[in-house]
């Protein structure tokens, strides 16, 4: 069990999220002008809940409106689980699907649905509009999540709420140590007296007060001066905690989407391979076409991109399968990290999924069938295929990707199992397809100097393995 998860809101604009947050917290998450004055949500907001059993809850307040899903999305990345709220008085409108679509490409499978504003329908309705969130919800990771409703004017509700948000917290969420840590910046302030602040879900590893972190993209150092979590200052900032940074960067070096990680050499990527989940498309859209423009959001960041599918092929609605996207801005990742498209114009939300690989060859990919159970080793195998032609054991074989240390060393014991990588000597290892390439160059070297020298017994040892050093370690077998 844990001591902390985020939780965030979801759903169509003006359903009552941030009054439901308000009301639950006592947290005004509402802090712009334009926000007060309009009456519906522009930036995230952010709330917090010490719970009876002493637990405390992180709440992202996201807002509704379609022209604020950019800022919905940087929200979304970091949430443990969410509650999808529906207006009693409204039901089911197009961006409760959108949202609920987007939390199930983002892998969050833990909440519950709230009907709001129950107090203003009769009770048929309620019930009717139950039957409509079931239909919604089913064969589909929420099938069997709960369904409440709620009124800001009647604190029985609260105590409900809060019971399953308890039992929630019992989840058993994966809060294993990291190689590394990694915050993607959602907010960017200075407070007067300390400087800088940045805001973010730690989605990997810890952060600790005094600690060096590197900033990308302009992988620039910086120092950790104050953690915050939950606006209480701390020593160390935990793996799932909404966490503020005070550092050592100029307000006009960070921004919206950035992201500070303990990995000093983080490369960015222009070409990513990923396993694309398209949804039902709405409107007149009705395939996703080679080669066209796309919005992708990953972590807190928005990038353009292109789609390769192959010249004579689309994607429908409601398919998966692996494709390549080629960027048009460098992007941070990792394999196995969550991502979301949308199109270009109008903008609606196409489907989401997982990045395969991070650092991809430009190519079509041919095959449309996906392995799911495969999906961790080819992650692990991407990230080693950056790692030296012959590596070490340690846990930084696992910084350049999203698993914990005890899932990185799992995956890497069961990939020497299934002869996918070779050991050697003195916890030496390679991949299978550069043990292969080895064999292969010292049989090519051995019957060049027979053919060369035939009166000699053999090729020298230190001979073989100059060659071999030469080749080997010159050519990118392993970074393909």
């Amino acid at each position: 069990m844990n001591s902390h998860i985020v939780m965030g809101t979801a759903g169509h604009v003006d359903h009552g999220k941030t009054a439901f947050i308000r009301h639950l917290t006592g947290i005004e998450t509402d802090r712009l002008k334009d926000e007060k004055e309009r009456g519906i949500t522009i930036e995230n907001g952010y709330a917090h809940l010490d719970l009876p059993n002493g637990y405390t809850v992180g709440f992202v307040d996201v807002p509704g409106h379609e022209r604020f899903i950019k800022t919905m999305l940087a929200g979304a990345m970091g949430m443990d689980a969410v509650i999808l709220i529906i207006s009693a008085e409204e039901g089911i409108k197009p961006q409760t699907i959108e949202h609920f679509n987007i939390i199930k490409h983002l892998n969050i499978t833990k909440g519950f649905v709230l009907i709001t504003k129950c107090d203003l329908v009769e009770m048929d309705s309620l019930t009717f509009l139950e039957e409509e969130v079931q239909e919604m919800i089913s064969n589909t990771c929420f099938e069997y999540a709960k369904i409440l409703h709620y009124s800001i004017f009647d604190n029985t509700y609260r105590d409900i709420v809060i019971q399953a948000i308890i039992e929630i917290s019992k989840t058993d969420f994966i809060r294993d140590e990291h190689v590394a840590s990694r915050l993607n910046v959602d907010r960017v302030f200075t407070v007067k007296g300390f400087g800088t602040v940045v805001t973010g879900t730690l989605i990997e590893g810890r952060i600790d007060k005094g600690m060096n972190l590197s900033h990308y993209p302009s992988g620039q150092k910086c120092r950790v001066k104050g953690v915050q979590v939950y606006g209480n200052s701390v020593e160390t900032a935990e793996y799932g905690q909404r966490t503020a940074l005070n550092i050592t960067l100029d307000i006009d070096e960070v921004t919206k989407g950035d992201t500070l990680t303990s990995i000093e050499n983080f490369k960015p990527t222009m070409i990513i391979d990923v396993l694309l989940k398209t949804d039902t498309f709405v409107g007149d859209f009705t395939e996703i076409k080679h080669w066209q423009r796309l919005k992708l959001y990953h972590g807190t960041r928005e990038i353009l991109c292109r789609i390769v599918t192959g010249a004579n092929t689309s994607i429908g609605p409601n398919s998966e399968r692996k494709v390549q996207l080629r960027l048009e801005s460098p992007l941070y990742c990792k394999a196995n990290d969550p991502f979301i498209i949308r199109s270009y114009s109008p903008m609606i939300t196409l489907g989401g999924g997982l990045i395969l690989t991070p650092h991809a060859q430009k190519r079509i990919i041919e095959d449309a069938e996906v392995e799911a159970g495969n999906l961790e080793f080819d992650a692990l195998i991407q990230a080693l295929k950056r790692a030296d032609f012959i590596f070490t054991l340690e846990d930084l074989l696992f910084e350049n990707t999203s698993f914990s240390k005890d899932k990185g060393y799992q995956i890497f014991n069961e990939l020497v199992e299934r002869k996918e990588i070779r050991q050697l000597k003195d916890n030496r290892f390679l991949l299978s397809n550069n043990w292969d390439a080895m064999v292969e160059l010292i049989v090519t070297e051995a019957l060049a100097e027979h053919k060369a020298f035939p009166l000699r017994a053999g090729i020298q040892k230190e001979t073989l393995k100059s060659k071999l050093t030469s080749k080997l370690y010159n050519v990118t077998l392993n970074k393909n």
